[in-house]
Order: C-alpha cells, then structure tokens, then sequence
C-alpha cells in the first residue's frame, strides 16, 4: 500500500526547538497509510528574484520536496508576534518563481508551541493568510495552540498535557478532564467531570461543578458539589447527595453541597475551579 507523504516545516532552526519536539510527537500519531518527511529550511539563501535562472541545490531541493508532498504540515515558532525569518524565507523560496507554486492546491495545517497559552497565536495567522494566498487547502480549525516547557515531552515523544482521557474501541480518544483537577480519596482518584455529568442529569440542577475540598473532621479530601437549582424546585443537599450516591461507585460520592446561583466561568466556557475554592 502506497503512503502519502506530509511535509513536515518547522519555523524553529533551535537545537532544542519546543516546535520540533511537537512536530515530530504528532507525526509518531499518523496512520499507517501516511509517513512524514522533515523538510530541511536552514541551510536556504536569502531569496533573490535575480537567482531564479539559476537557483542554489537547496532551492531546488526544496521546491522539489514540498511539490513531491501530498500535505504540508507547518510548526511555527512567533518571534517578534510574527512569522520567524527562516519560515517566511523558505516560504518565499518555495513559492516562486510567478507560476510555479510549490504549495498549490496542497492541503496545509499549522501549529504552533510557545512557554505562553497562545504565544503563537499571531505567528499562525500570518502563516495562514500566506498559505491562504498562495492557494493551499487550509484547514481552519482546530487551532493549536500548545504550551510548553522542557517537560511537555519526554524521552520517548510522549507528550504530557496534564489531561485525563480515555480511548473508545475505535482508537478515538477522548479529553475528560484535567489530572491536576482529580480529587484524591482514600487512594481513590475522582474525575469531577464525571461527577457534574451525573448532577447535570437531575431534572432539578441547571448547573453544577465540583472540587476536592479537605473535610475538616477527617482531613481527607473529598468531593464538593457546587449546585445551580432550577428556578421554582425545592432541593436539598441530602437529595443531591443521594442522586448522585445511587449512580457511582461508593467511593466517587458527592460527600459536601453548596448551593449558589452561577458557576464561575471563564469566557471559553470553563469552569474557574480556583474561585469555587475561595468561596
């Protein structure tokens, strides 16, 4: 079976790169019918319209890798809120002379990994609207955004992202949570995900979260339910204890209840579980 060939471009030429270590994590996840190639830009002149007759080996290397690809993967660092020189030069090289568009009609991605949440945020813009330009099949959406630091990836290429997933038997994995949100009982680890999607099944509950909190008679920590009431119903904590005690295990329970009007959060939808804590 013949494989397709994603062009791998990394906008980083750093020894260390956090963008190289990303791109070549992702690519271990690429079926069996696709394989990488890592396409080399640091060795490239600067481009000059006066070189087009006779192009450097590099040039022509280039040009041939990214026309031979089937898909173009770019992992962008962001110097300067912008696009590094390195990229957008082989950008330039790649793309010219007028009429031989290496890119042309290729599908393309970008990612991007920063130390910040979104440190790359204006660099994959600018890619994408020369990408865009120069008539590529430019995939939208999802955005990546990854942060890291020098622990984001091991050794081995696993990349550690602090979430709590689960993979179905088709191979499709699944975020469910976050492992520095779990609630540690009695050696028990407890997804507060999974317990908000049982309290939001109460036909009583418009909204819920819940985080561990230190029990002060025994001093372990244990889960707490922040519970939103449907307007006009009547319900007590025992009640919200009970539904939630008759659908999980003995050790998942919701052992403490609070009533408020609104859960904190955040604009993206998420749950501020540090303000839940200060209340």
């Amino acid at each position: 079976m013949s494989q397709l060939t994603v062009a791998v471009v990394v906008g980083s030429i750093r020894k260390d790169s956090y963008n190289r270590q990303f791109a070549e994590a992702l690519v271990k996840q690429l079926p069996a019918d696709f394989k990488a190639q890592f396409i080399r830009i640091d060795d490239l002149p600067l481009y000059n319209q006066d070189d087009d007759d006779n192009p450097a080996p590099q040039v022509t290397r280039l040009r041939e890798e990214i026309k031979a690809a089937d898909a173009v993967l770019f992992a962008t660092a962001e110097y300067n809120r912008s696009i590094p020189g390195v990229l957008k030069n082989a950008l330039d090289i790649a793309s010219r002379p007028w009429g031989t568009n290496s890119f042309k009609g290729k599908p393309a991605a970008v990612i991007g990994a920063s130390i910040g949440a979104q440190g790359t945020a204006l660099a994959q813009a600018h890619v994408d609207n020369v990408m865009l330009y120069l008539d590529t099949r430019l995939m939208g959406q999802p955005e990546v955004f990854l942060k890291m630091d020098d622990k984001t990836i091991d050794a081995d290429g696993f990349l550690h992202t602090g979430d709590l997933a689960r993979v179905d038997p088709t191979g499709c994995v699944f975020i469910v949570d976050r492992l520095k949100e779990l609630i540690k009982y009695k050696g028990y680890q407890v997804p507060p995900a999974e317990l908000e999607a049982v309290l939001l099944g109460h036909p009583s509950i418009a909204d819920a979260a819940v985080i561990g909190v230190v029990d002060t008679e025994s001093g372990e920590e244990v889960p707490k339910a922040f519970v939103v009431r449907q307007p006009d119903t009547e319900l007590t904590a025992e009640a919200v204890m009970d539904y939630v005690a008759g659908q999980v295990a003995a050790y998942k329970k919701v052992r403490q209840v609070a009533f408020i009007d609104a859960i904190p959060k955040s604009a993206s939808g998420k749950i501020l579980r540090k303000d839940l804590r200060g209340s």
